[in-house]
Formats: C-alpha cells, sequence, structure tokens
C-alpha cells in the first residue's frame, strides 16, 4: 500500500533545520518533493538564539546530542512559524508540527494570534507542540526566566486553551455570520435563483481556507441543480 492509504502509520520527516541553507526556493522544493514523496508530516524544532559553546561548557550543559548535532551562534536556524507559514503556501496536504516551540520565552497571546492564523490560513494542517527548551542562553537574549519556565509554561497553556479560535460553519445561521461571510451566501442565493449574471465583490474575503473551500463547492453544486 502506498503511504498515504495505510491505516497503520503516518510517515513524518524533520525539517532539517541547520543543514538545508538559507535559499528560499531550495527550502521550498525541499517541502514540495516531501509532499510528492508521500509524506505525510514535517516536523519542525525551535531556537530563536544560538550560544557559543563555552557558554554551555562554563555551564556543565552543552548538549550537541540535542539536535544530532553541534548547535551554536553559527547554525543557520529557521524560525519555525514563518517558515510553516511559508511551506504551507507552497503545498496543498502536507501537514506541519512544531516539536516543539519553546513557549516560556514568548508572549502568550502573540503566540495564540500567530499559531490560529497559520491554521486558517493553511487549511488545518497545523499541529502545535510546545515545550520548555534546555538553552538557558535563548532565555538571557529575550530577558525572561529560564529556572521559572516550567511553572509558567503550564500557566500559558491554560490561557492558550481560554484563547483557542473556533472557526465557525457555513451552516450556522446568517444572522450569526460576518459580512463577508454574508457575501456568501447572497451569491449562493443568487446562483439559486438562476441568476445569469453575479458580481463576485470579494464574497470568501472573511473566510479562511477550508470555509472558503466549502463556499465555492456549495456555490457549484447550486449551479448544477
Amino acid at each position: 500500500r502506498s503511504r498515504r492509504s495505510s491505516t497503520l502509520f503516518k510517515y513524518g520527516l524533520v525539517f532539517p533545520q541547520t543543514s538545508l541553507g538559507t535559499d528560499p526556493i531550495a527550502i521550498r522544493e525541499f517541502a514540495q518533493a516531501t509532499e510528492g514523496a508521500g509524506f505525510e508530516n514535517m516536523l519542525l524544532y525551535d531556537h530563536v538564539t544560538g550560544a557559543h559553546p563555552s557558554r554551555f561548557e562554563e555551564a556543565g550543559s552543552f548538549r550537541p546530542e540535542n539536535s544530532g548535532r553541534t548547535y551554536t551562534y553559527e547554525a543557520a536556524f529557521h524560525e519555525p512559524l514563518t517558515t510553516i507559514a511559508w511551506l504551507a503556501a507552497s503545498t496543498s496536504t502536507l501537514n506541519f508540527v512544531t516539536s516543539v516551540l519553546v513557549l516560556p520565552m514568548r508572549q502568550t497571546v502573540l503566540v495564540a494570534k500567530q499559531v490560529a492564523q497559520i491554521d486558517l490560513l493553511s487549511g488545518g494542517r497545523f499541529t502545535f507542540l510546545v515545550g520548555p527548551s534546555w538553552n538557558f542562553t535563548e532565555y538571557e537574549a529575550l530577558g525572561t526566566d529560564f529556572e521559572t519556565r516550567g511553572d509558567r509554561m503550564e500557566e500559558q497553556i491554560d490561557v492558550l486553551r481560554e484563547l483557542a479560535v473556533n472557526l465557525p460553519s457555513v451552516r450556522n445561521p446568517v444572522s450569526t455570520l460576518s459580512g463577508g461571510q454574508r457575501q456568501s451566501v447572497a451569491v449562493a442565493r443568487s446562483v439559486m435563483w438562476n441568476s445569469k449574471v453575479v458580481l463576485l465583490d470579494e464574497p470568501c474575503a472573511a473566510l479562511g481556507v477550508a470555509q472558503t473551500r466549502q463556499v465555492l463547492d456549495l456555490i457549484k453544486r447550486l449551479r448544477e441543480q
């Protein structure tokens, strides 16, 4: 059986953070080749900054085995959220996973906004995993406390759950929809009434990728009736 048809396993790979280079075209083509080969998931690590190895040696915690190779200030480590946004726009079926995003050194509400936007624009092809990280130098660089990162992350997770974004269904009552969504309903009704000319004035401007697809499919079905 093909990888996509397997009911037992889903195949994925790790984005080569420190070895792929900085050419955006090569990065895009790597993701497209991954998707074309039948992989379903791509996992991205997270580090905001590196540090000179002596910092870790002094602290007795330099652990290059964490990333499979020495991770220092010289590594071209791609920021995962913006990279995922770029790759999601260049693919259609590949799912992306942060493993993990270092949450305690980030602002919680901003992270909520960013990941919700990626999930929206990717059509739900995004899995958000978080962790505390072992790299104390990143916390120093960002002005956040390393020692309390565990407790802070637990509080942040609670906040993220409270800020969860629920995308509306196209089956909701019209009165509950936004202006852009109401435009979509108006277009569907126009098609259903056998109008020969329908003017589309950004009918899906307020919808996400998945909802836009649903509305356009609805319009297509109505046209064929």
